[in-house]
């Protein structure tokens, strides 16, 4: 393995390793439901996650960071033409990407093609800290590349990659852990996706609520009970207990 590839891989991991630590911690002190572990699951996420920061690192080894230093040296991009202090630069970077990953989610929802990427993640009938990262790898590519495209036509700042990347790890962690949300926090539904607003089956913003409610896919999470089911259904013929049928999805019709 490239020594450039394993570097990547471990940046990414330490984090999402502390995270996932601290979901499980939260589900076994205060869980939403009772649940039993069902390590398998845990395993196919892993895997899939792997696979997925193998495939982008291959892909474009720079990574996000080095799109938005390559378009920065050239000036390319909206913010990077636009004199502005660093910090409304970095703020509204991390509007734009938030606002590109509710349109992708958008389009997984609405195109029968991406839609075969996706329903992999909605297949899951048990919502746990694993299911933040069960993601199709081609899923994870198509976001991957449109959030490249967006990062050279507005000039996103390395920095607000950085802290988009640590918000979107802690949102999908929190949003898909099996604990109960504080109520204190519950408050937060205003701005921000919320584990409740989350379990909704119409709320598709990850980071901000806004997206949802300027564009009317926004539900109310107030009526969010833990005896709400998860999964595709009962009528679908797909199965998706082996790691082989998580791959080969995509490729099979719904």
């Amino acid at each position: 393995m490239p020594d450039d590839l394993l570097r990547s891989m471990i940046l990414a991991l330490w984090p999402v390793g502390l995270a996932v630590t601290i979901g499980a911690l939260l589900e076994w002190l205060r869980p939403w439901r009772r649940q039993n572990v069902d390590r398998l699951r845990w395993l196919h996420a892993a895997i899939l996650f792997i696979l997925a920061i193998v495939i982008t690192n291959f892909i474009l080894p720079l990574g996000h960071a080095g799109v938005a230093l390559v378009a920065e040296g050239n000036g390319w991009g909206l913010l990077n033409a636009s004199p502005m202090p660093a910090w409304v630069a970095i703020v509204v970077g991390v509007l734009v990407l938030d606002l590109a990953r509710w349109a992708c989610h958008w389009l997984m929802h609405h195109s029968p093609i991406l839609w075969r990427m996706h329903r992999l993640h909605h297949s899951d009938e048990m919502i746990d800290t694993s299911t933040a990262f069960r993601f199709h790898p081609a899923e994870v590519v198509f976001v991957f590349l449109v959030q490249i495209v967006v990062i050279l036509a507005c000039g996103v700042p390395v920095a607000a990659i950085a802290v988009s990347a640590v918000l979107v790890l802690v949102f999908d962690v929190w949003e898909h852990a099996n604990a109960k949300t504080p109520k204190v926090l519950q408050c937060l539904s205003a701005a921000v996706i919320t584990p409740d607003l989350h379990r909704q089956n119409g709320n598709l913003g990850t980071i901000f609520s806004v997206w949802d409610r300027v564009f009317g896919t926004y539900i109310s999470g107030r009526e969010v009970d833990d005896q709400m089911t998860f999964g595709l259904g009962s009528g679908g013929s797909l199965d998706f207990s082996a790691l082989y049928d998580l791959l080969i999805d995509p490729l099979r019709k719904p």
